[in-house]
């Protein structure tokens, strides 16, 4: 896995260094790259479960990220035994890392995703004058539920 993921982080400098860009810029992409080694080690464990037939990756969920479902509320009040929110909700996930000043989405975006925080802090800001209206902290949740309930 480092041997890849070491090749994907040479592939990008390769392309910015290609491109001219300025050596803050590819200083950053690494600084990213290196701070998403050290988060996940190369594994992207949502996708991979996403590969396992539903019941199995419902399990594998359960077992993997039971802190996250102890930490959130609305997790915790949906039956285990519901297959089919389960089997919606585990086939969606998809685990990204962040770093400071990224953002996540924007309020012009549809409203059609649940973004749940795994660790550290996420902020919702008003773009225009940067006022902080919430921190989101590890456990917590914000977005859509909808696309899991239909």
């Amino acid at each position: 896995a480092e041997g890849r993921f070491r090749r994907e982080m040479g592939g990008m400098v390769w392309f910015l260094e290609q491109k001219g860009m300025p050596q803050e810029l590819v200083d950053e992409a690494v600084a990213f790259y290196r701070h998403r080694w050290e988060s996940t080690k190369g594994f992207v464990d949502a996708y991979e479960m996403r590969k396992l037939p539903p019941n199995l990756r419902v399990q594998v969920f359960f077992e993997a990220y039971s802190g996250v479902i102890g930490a959130c509320g609305f997790l915790q009040l949906r039956d285990r035994e519901d297959l089919l929110f389960w089997g919606r909700f585990t086939s969606q996930l998809i685990a990204r890392t962040y770093m400071r000043g990224d953002w996540l989405c924007r309020d012009t975006d549809p409203p059609d995703r649940l973004w749940l925080v795994l660790s550290g802090t996420c902020l919702e800001v008003q773009e225009e004058t940067s006022y902080v209206f919430h921190r989101h902290k590890a456990g917590s949740w914000f977005g859509e539920l909808a696309p899991f309930l239909e």
